[in-house]
């Protein structure tokens, strides 16, 4: 369990200090920062790439990232604003590694894949128009608008800029 009390004026729990202890090997804390910040990595991917399965497999690739590799941020860059660029980051590679595989397959005559019922019905109206949208903003806007929706705060979106 992490401790909740004070170490002068940051939380114990706060994220610098589980980031720290992530550096150390610490399973626990790297559990607790994967709870904490899943939800806003996951939601972001999702608006990206528009599928549940996509969306969790890249959230994985995020975290197994922060596990591997553990960023030394600067004073005040919120993890989860570092999370989430990360995460786009990855979503944009799988995006155009879908994108030339398709063309690739295109241009060998193989047929695109059929979608199956639980595709169609997840794909909606609006979803096509909110992703229509999307695209036709330049590409910061569109890591803005995903991170905002993302539940990160105005203060965290701005240190992407």
């Amino acid at each position: 369990m992490v401790d909740t009390g004070m170490l002068g004026a940051e939380p114990i729990d706060s994220d610098a200090l589980l980031l720290e202890q992530v550096r150390r090997g610490s399973a626990n804390a790297f559990e607790h920062l994967f709870e904490r910040h899943y939800p806003a990595v996951y939601r972001t991917l999702f608006g990206l790439l528009g599928t549940r399965e996509a969306a969790e497999d890249v959230a994985q690739e995020t975290f197994l990232a922060l596990y591997n590799t553990p960023p030394r941020l600067e004073p005040g860059v919120a993890l989860v604003a570092w999370l989430c660029r990360v995460a786009l980051n990855r979503g944009r590679n799988t995006l155009r590694g879908e994108r030339r595989s398709l063309a690739r397959a295109e241009r060998l005559g193989v047929p695109a894949p059929q979608d199956g019922p639980e595709e169609l019905i997840a794909r909606g109206e609006d979803r096509q128009q909110v992703r229509a949208a999307l695209a036709s903003l330049p590409e910061k806007q569109t890591s803005l608008l995903l991170l905002r929706h993302a539940g990160l705060s105005y203060a965290e979106v701005a240190q992407q800029e």
